[in-house]
């Protein structure tokens, strides 16, 4: 059964109880004994318009006049007027009065003597008060409006509630497009939306994870491939001079992959969710400055220029902005042909991290998508530069959970410049 069949019937069950509970209270006072009341009422009336035909009065003026001092309908109709079976029962009974009553009313029929006419009289009220009338009316009148209100109210409900299970059902049977359609603001449409960003995450969620498992399986087959084919040389035995080298390069094979662990798992607890960020104030000038030193020694040939200016603290949690340093630095020493600036500014709304080289740069139309796990632009910036392609996708993590900004612009060095904006205040880090 249905929602909108449920209500309709519940709606049903309650007009019929309120239907016998007026029913009840009438039962107080028996239909036989209001009908026995209004057959005597009646009879002196009509005993009353017979003796004043009796006087010679005009009998439709006496009836008039009687009406107009008792207060009852008062109307006098020929036989052919009358169910004939009302006039047969009278007859068979010989009877001269009869009452029919309704639920609510009664009218007395009596056969004046004066004239072959009927006295009609009603219709009289039958409850003994009249406000349980006026009750009893009142409920069924309020339910009757219920019961269309209820229908028309419910019947587009009910058809919202099928749209949105068959649109669940769908997408539990692997329709990742599935929407539900919503035109309004009531709380199904309100479901409806709820449903539907719900959906789309999960889509984009599983997308996400269809490319980053081809990713993670293209990524691990070049170095696997090495590792097989070095052990392949070395169990041949061939050129057993070459054998240390060999073994070398599969020792960077091997921690090629443990790179690629590391920092597939380091991305993947920040898309499970927001990590807990132990927030805390911190010199993002003397903390962007050690980072930078540990990684001098690394930067070969490569001109690491620093510009600092005086900034206020920043809330940030201390490890993840050393890897946003780490990250954005390493990757500028991969492609800058002879320099690499770094400097931290005062920015709109925060502080600014940015990070410049003299590269090939980053073409526009790619800048988004270079924050996409493993992707890698092609020439100069392959696999052959280093690196597992996941040190970006990181840094975009980081700065969602911090609410911050990473953006990519041209730099006057001729390539690349990664610009990082950081909340200046805990309450602008905490904000959605």
């Amino acid at each position: 059964m249905n929602l909108f069949t449920r209500i309709l019937v519940l709606v049903v069950l309650a007009i019929l109880a309120s239907v016998s509970l007026v029913m009840m209270i009438q039962v107080q006072m028996p239909n036989a004994a209001v009908h026995g009341r209004a057959l005597g009422n009646v009879r002196g009336l009509g005993q009353l318009v017979d003796d004043a035909a009796a006087r010679g009065e005009d009998v439709p003026a006496a009836v008039q006049r009687l009406e107009t001092l008792f207060g009852f309908s008062m109307k006098l109709r020929p036989p052919e007027q009358v169910p004939a079976k009302l006039v047969a029962w009278l007859e068979r009974e010989g009877q001269r009065s009869l009452a029919i009553g309704g639920l609510w009313d009664t009218e007395v029929y009596f056969v004046l003597d004066s004239r072959r006419e009927f006295l009609v009289v009603g219709p009289l009220p039958t409850t003994k008060f009249p406000a349980l009338r006026v009750l009893g009316t009142t409920i069924l009148v309020g339910f009757t409006v219920a019961v269309l209100a209820a229908w028309l109210l419910v019947r587009p409900l009910a058809r919202k509630f099928r749209i949105l299970v068959q649109a669940a059902t769908d997408f539990s049977n692997g329709r990742l497009d599935t929407r539900v359609e919503c035109r309004g603001s009531d709380e199904i449409d309100q479901v409806g939306s709820a449903f539907n960003e719900m959906a789309a995450r999960i889509q984009a969620l599983l997308d996400k994870q269809k490319h980053l498992l081809q990713a993670v399986s293209h990524e691990f087959r070049t170095p696997t491939a090495r590792i097989r084919f070095d052990l392949a040389l070395l169990e041949s035995n061939r050129d057993p001079g070459r054998a240390p080298e060999r073994i070398d390069k599969i020792e960077r094979s091997l921690d090629e992959l443990e790179e690629l662990v590391a920092e597939l798992m380091e991305y993947m607890r920040f898309e499970d969710g927001a990590p807990p960020l132990e927030r805390q104030k911190i010199d993002a000038v003397t903390m962007t400055r050690e980072t930078v030193a540990e990684l001098s020694s690394l930067r070969g040939t490569v001109e690491l220029q620093q510009q600092y200016r005086d900034v206020s603290g920043i809330w940030v949690s201390r490890r993840h902005f050393r890897r946003v340093v780490n990250n954005l630095v390493m990757n500028a020493l991969r492609y800058a042909n002879n320099t690499v600036r770094v400097a931290v500014v005062a920015g709109p709304g925060g502080v600014e991290l940015r990070v410049e080289d003299d590269g090939p740069g980053i073409p526009e139309d790619l800048r988004e998508r270079i924050f996409e796990p493993f992707f890698r632009l092609d020439s100069s910036r392959s696999r052959e530069s280093g690196g597992v392609g996941l040190g970006l996708a990181l840094v975009e993590r980081i700065m969602t959970w911090h609410h911050g900004e990473v953006r990519v612009e041209d730099s006057p060095l001729g390539g690349a410049a990664f610009i990082t904006r950081w909340p200046m205040s805990y309450e602008q880090g905490e904000s959605t």
